[in-house]
């Protein structure tokens, strides 16, 4: 009673690729560029039998290239309308906003400030006294000198 199950042979991803390379991209491709040729040549052969014809052919290729980009018009007309939009909101909200992260900034500058200060205080102090010795002493010849 062994009953034995079909397995199909298991496909590589190439060749599963290759698959859909072929069913996804080149035959819709080469349909589209069929079906272009043959509009093509009935354009041409009824251009040719009829001039008048050439009008109305005319016609429908100015159809043709002016709804992609009226097309690409309206969606950009969209996108814009979007930002816009977007754009009104973002600035009702934005004073509160920057308000607060100003506050937190100059908080954080205070701080920075407050411990640099701090940093530095050990050297700047004698530096200061120094200065301010030599002063003393600047003067003080200065004085003395006028004296004499």
């Amino acid at each position: 009673m062994d009953k034995k199950v079909f397995t199909p042979p298991p496909i590589s991803t190439y060749q599963h690729h290759k698959h859909q390379v072929l069913w996804q991209i080149f035959v819709p491709l080469f349909l589209a560029i069929l079906i272009l040729l043959v509009v093509g040549v009935f354009a041409g052969i009824g251009t040719f039998d009829n001039p008048v014809n050439g009008t109305r052919w005319a016609g429908v290729a100015i159809i043709g290239l002016i709804i992609p980009v009226f097309l690409a018009g309206v969606i950009f007309l969209l996108l814009l309308g979007f930002i816009s939009y977007g754009l009104s909101k973002l600035l009702q909200i934005t004073p509160i906003y920057s308000l607060i992260a100003r506050t937190y900034v100059f908080k954080i500058a205070f701080f920075i400030h407050q411990w640099a200060d701090r940093f530095v205080e050990p050297v700047i102090k004698p530096k200061i006294a120094w200065a301010g010795l030599r002063g003393v002493f600047s003067a003080l010849n200065k004085n003395r000198k006028q004296s004499l």
